[in-house]
């Protein structure tokens, strides 16, 4: 039991562990999970800035490439817009090899990657044709390379913007707060595509005395008004991340564009459409128009920080997250281990060494018993089996006297020679001893808790009996017949005996027998002697009665006369008293008569003269024949007597 406890105990701290184990698992392989989602929005943020930074470089090229090729002065005036051109080109190419290369470290292949990549070949030659273009007057430029640079180059950044598109819209590369950064980010970055060429182009007028082609106007207010929508839904976004910093960098942007900017490039608009002179200097527009170009650029500042500050707290939490539970699984882990080791020195193999101990106690060792000074649980069991071995121990000298009582009770059970046993109910036996095993004609062990149905021959009538004692609660003696083992019919005097509780329980049935058969035979055997004797004495009784009667009467006959009759009857009563002996085993059978050859004539002359005086007196007469003798071979006085007996 003890080990069955220490068992179970274990198995239950092992599940209770594994269970844990198993939850902490989980939780650490989402921790670790989370930290590696981390760590991919990560990279593809780093990815992503690299991108904003190339498109932001490639913006300002296609700009100034496409106001230089407009410009109609002195060539040798354009060299800072060449080493411009260069600067931003040459940014621009790095950001976009090292967003490149970690794309494909990353294995983020795309058709929008396929599609920069396909671009890319077109994009150096129409750079070269343009810097040899930048390099010669207007006049000896190619027409037709203005459309196809601006419309090559922004091919080229709408490809790649359509990969920062996917980059952000994808739910595992980015959360929800992230994904709205890059939304503000993509809204500026195409604020600045559109406001910028939108600006290239009047500021190109200025270059031509406020002249423009008609396709080119089109163009400017269809930049304006997308430009428009774009400056609100930024602004909107700000309010909604509520990043202090955005919205310092969206004031700065209105104050400056919207409200220094936009006054002057509507009236230049203005002044394009209906011809008249444009309003400020080429100069003065050129540089506000630079400083409200400029107010963009601290928006996609502001948004790429707050991304990048967002991402990198996102990838320290789920850093810390994960170090956090794979300590705290390692600590439970250890804990559990030092747990287990400790309720395994501490419980079980204590309560292994006690199961031992009380195996060995009751298997009659003697067993030093330990633990017994703990102050524990143990302890106290311990102590409690010291206990259990000092009764222990009496309760063995108690068997071993209650052993012996037994034995002895036994023994004297076995030498009754009258039938003893008992009867847990009225149907089943107990203990029996020899002398109705004896009886039954069965071992004791078969008749001992056996059902009365399956021993005794005649169960009906004990079984019944039993019943009516139980019921009447009270001992009752019964003479009941009953067949032995042998098939005889045996008389027997039956005690049963209810024992009861003292709340009234029923508890077991005593039942004695005494086989009363000879006893009740040798009763009836003295009866019918007893009525032989009387019988036979009757006869000269009545003689001697009738004898003295007749003497009493005055007869005139003289005593001398009857007197021999007289003593002849005596002598016959007394010859019968002698021989109630003979009679008694005549009856029962064992009697060997004493014969002897000798007259028949000899008891009945004596029967005769026993007779005649009598008859005489009553006028009774008696004659005898006399022929040929007979000899009789027989005892003479059992013969004299039953021919006695016939006369009477």
């Amino acid at each position: 039991m003890l080990f069955s406890i220490r068992k179970s105990l274990s198995i239950v701290l092992l599940i209770l562990t594994a269970l844990y184990a198993i939850s902490a698992t989980i939780n650490t392989m989402s921790a670790i999970s989370e930290y590696r989602r981390a760590l991919k929005i990560h990279s593809n943020n780093i990815i992503a800035d690299a991108l904003f930074n190339a498109v932001q470089h490639y913006g300002f090229e296609r700009g100034r490439v496409n106001v230089v090729l407009r410009d109609a002065g002195p060539v040798s005036q354009m060299e800072s817009n060449r080493i411009f051109i260069r600067q931003q080109r040459d940014a621009g190419d790095d950001a976009l090899n090292n967003a490149m290369d970690r794309i494909k470290m990353a294995g983020l292949f795309t058709p929008e990657v396929d599609r920069i990549t396909s671009q890319w070949t077109a994009v150096q030659y129409l750079r070269a044709d343009g810097d040899r273009e930048c390099s010669i007057p207007l006049a000896e430029r190619t027409k037709e390379l203005v459309p196809r640079w601006f419309e090559t180059m922004t091919s080229f950044i709408n490809s790649i913007e359509a990969l920062l598109e996917v980059l952000s819209s994808d739910e595992d590369n980015f959360d929800a707060t992230a994904r709205e950064l890059f939304y503000i980010k993509m809204r500026t970055l195409a604020l600045r595509n559109t406001s910028g060429p939108e600006c290239s182009m009047v500021l190109a007028s200025y270059g031509t005395n406020g002249t423009l082609p008609a396709e080119d106007l089109k163009k400017i207010f269809s930049l304006r008004g997308a430009s428009t929508l774009l400056v609100e839904d930024v602004a909107s976004a700000v309010q909604r991340i509520r990043d202090p910093r955005l919205k310092e960098a969206m004031l700065n942007f209105r104050q400056l564009y919207e409200q220094e900017f936009l006054p002057i490039q509507r009236a230049s608009l203005d002044a394009i459409y209906s011809g008249a002179p444009l309003p400020l200097e080429r100069a003065q527009y050129s540089k506000i128009m630079v400083d409200a170009l400029k107010s963009i650029a601290p928006v996609m500042e502001a948004s790429v920080a707050v991304t990048r500050d967002h991402i990198d707290a996102t990838l320290e939490n789920a850093r810390t997250k994960s170090l956090l539970r794979i300590g705290l699984f390692l600590t439970f882990l250890a804990l559990a281990l030092l747990m287990l080791l400790f309720v395994k020195d501490k419980v079980s193999n204590r309560i292994k060494t006690m199961a031992q101990v009380m195996t060995g106690l009751s298997s009659n060792q003697d067993c030093e018993i330990p633990y017994q000074a703990a102050s524990d649980e143990v302890g106290e069991m311990a102590r409690s089996v010291v206990v259990f071995r000092e009764n222990m121990i009496r309760r063995r000298e108690a068997d071993a006297h209650l052993l012996k009582d037994l034995e002895d009770r036994r023994t004297l059970l076995d030498t009754i020679p009258q039938q003893v046993w008992y009867q847990s109910d009225e149907h089943t036996y107990g203990v029996v001893n020899k002398s109705h095993a004896k009886f039954l004609g069965r071992p004791i062990n078969e008749i001992e808790f056996s059902k009365l149905a399956d021993v005794m021959p005649e169960h009906a009538k004990a079984t019944e009996a039993s019943a009516e004692v139980i019921a009447a609660r009270e001992t009752v003696i019964s003479e009941e017949w009953t067949r032995n083992a042998a098939g005889e019919l045996r008389l027997l005097n039956v005690t049963r005996h209810p024992k009861f509780a003292v709340d009234g329980r029923f508890e077991y049935l005593v039942c004695f027998a005494e086989d009363i058969t000879e006893q009740r035979q040798a009763e009836q055997l003295r009866d019918d002697v007893e009525r032989i004797i009387r019988h036979d004495i009757k006869s000269p009784l009545m003689g001697l009665h009738s004898l003295a009667t007749y003497a009493m009467e005055g007869a005139c006959v003289p005593f001398s006369e009857i007197a021999p009759m007289m003593v002849k009857s005596v002598q016959q009563v007394m010859k019968l008293i002698d021989s109630s002996d003979k009679l008694y085993r005549m009856e029962q059978g064992t009697y060997r008569p004493h014969c002897t050859l000798f007259p028949l004539s000899a008891p009945i002359q004596s029967i005769t003269t026993a007779v005649r005086q009598l008859c005489e007196l009553r006028h009774v007469s008696i004659r005898l024949d006399k022929g040929e003798d007979i000899l009789v071979f027989g005892e003479e006085f059992l013969i004299e007597d039953m021919l006695l007996n016939s006369r009477s």
